[in-house]
């Protein structure tokens, strides 16, 4: 059972409560109204139920066709039916107001004959037709709510009001009946929401009434509009809970999204970027070399690949440790993307080496402009734990079109080309201190 069928229970055991409580009034006190109110009570559970799929699919009370089809329209024109009776009985102030009776008559009969044809046709034209009826029903009972208001009718505000809130949701209820709104938990709770209060305050009108006209019985009254007020104040801590625990969960829902996001990023940066230089490595450099070639054939400019090759940096790891070693290679990653734009790719492909996608390249002068600067970097040592080390460096470079029609043979092109490179240093290194490093 999910929890829009849970919040449907409670909702309709709330309207169960009050059918029994003004069942139990009408008895004792023997009053029309409180005898009315409960079967129109009765049309709203029924409309209620039949926008659950669950629960109007567990109902057999009307049989399979009547709760498949005719649940949504037998609904609505109780509440008609009986909304006539109850507006009749409770805002009518004298035998000569007889204009709002015969208003209230004709409506209970027009919905009377409804709820008798609705057998007759077909379930989606009564639907249609009520959808529409019942809406401007409860428009014309709070213009007559309205009247009574004018007049000083005790209980009138509440009873507009009731029918005001009741007439929101009618309309909200006729849109989701025509499939102009989706149905989600939170319209649902909405609807019941709004179609409970709006009971509530029409209960409380009745009780005034009641206590109005039978004065033996006004302390007893007077202790049912405190409990129905208890209700209300208890259903709008309940609504506020049940919105706060939305919130939260919404949160934490957008929490673990924006985690599952990072974990994601997370793992495509690491598959696609050395670990230990965060340079991308071999696989992303092609790949962006690819769509580079792509680009410098639709503009017809050149894409160059520099394959830079670190000299004597094994025996610098060797003697030195890895760890420094490392270190080194962080470093030279840092000066070689100071050294180029930053729409270019800078990757480490290998234990020491290091390739370059230079797009836009209209000559092949722009190209060795980029590696004179390269080579200007290692001219200046590396300090690494208070060591001054000299890393000597060679360049190859290759160019699309000319050398290679993809990265794996722009790659080899440049490896071949390694000889023509500038190499800078010996691979010496010096001790120095810290602050002649710097």
């Amino acid at each position: 059972m999910t929890a829009t069928d849970v919040f449907s229970l409670l909702v309709l055991g709330a309207l169960g409560g009050l059918i029994a409580l003004h069942l139990s009034l009408a008895i004792a006190l023997r009053t029309r109204t409180h005898g009315e109110f409960p079967f129109l009570i009765l049309g709203l559970a029924l409309c209620l139920v039949s926008l659950n799929p669950t629960l109007s699919a567990e109902l057999r009370v009307l049989g399979e066709q009547a709760t498949s089809g005719r649940m949504i329209p037998i609904g609505m024109a109780l509440v008609g039916l009986f909304g006539s009776l109850l507006t009749r009985s409770t805002l009518q102030r004298s035998k000569r107001d007889d204009i709002l009776n015969r208003f209230m008559t004709g409506s209970a009969a027009l919905f009377g004959a409804a709820l008798v044809l609705l057998w007759l046709i077909p379930p989606p034209v009564g639907i249609a037709i009520v959808s529409i009826a019942v809406p401007l029903f409860c428009g014309l009972v709070v213009v007559c709510g309205t009247q009574a208001m004018r007049v000083g009718m005790r209980g009138a505000g509440l009873y507009v009001l009731g029918w005001a809130v009741l007439l929101l949701g009618a309309l909200f209820y006729a849109a989701k009946v025509q499939a102009w709104l989706p149905i989600s938990f939170a319209s649902m709770a909405m609807l019941q929401v709004a179609t409970l209060i709006a009971v509530l305050l029409i209960a409380c009108a009745l009780i005034l009434r009641s206590v109005e006209s039978d004065t033996p019985a006004a302390r007893s009254m007077q202790r049912t509009l405190a409990e129905q007020t208890h209700l209300i104040e208890a259903l709008r801590e309940s609504e506020e809970t049940m919105a706060a625990r939305l919130a939260e969960r919404s949160a934490a829902l957008e929490q673990a999204h924006l985690q599952l996001k990072k974990n994601r990023e997370d793992a495509e940066h690491a598959t696609n970027h050395d670990a230990l230089t965060g340079l991308v490595n071999r696989m992303l450099l092609e790949d962006r070399a690819a769509h580079g070639m792509l680009r410098a054939r639709r503009h017809n400019t050149r894409l160059a690949l520099l394959l830079i090759n670190l000299e004597q940096f094994k025996t610098i790891n060797q003697r030195y440790g890895h760890s420094c070693g490392d270190q080194l290679l962080s470093e030279v990653g840092k000066r070689l993307l100071a050294a180029v734009r930053a729409q270019d790719t800078v990757a480490r492909i290998g234990g020491d080496e290091f390739a370059i996608v230079l797009e836009e390249v209209f000559q092949h002068e722009d190209a060795e402009r980029v590696s004179a600067t390269i080579m200007k970097q290692f001219e200046q040592a590396f300090v690494i734990d208070n060591q001054a080390i000299m890393l000597g460096a060679a360049i190859g470079c290759a160019f699309f079109p000319e050398d290679g029609k993809d990265p794996a043979h722009l790659l080899k092109s440049a490896a071949k080309q390694i000889h023509n490179g500038r190499s800078v240093g010996s691979g010496t290194v010096t001790d120095t201190a810290t602050s002649t490093a710097r």
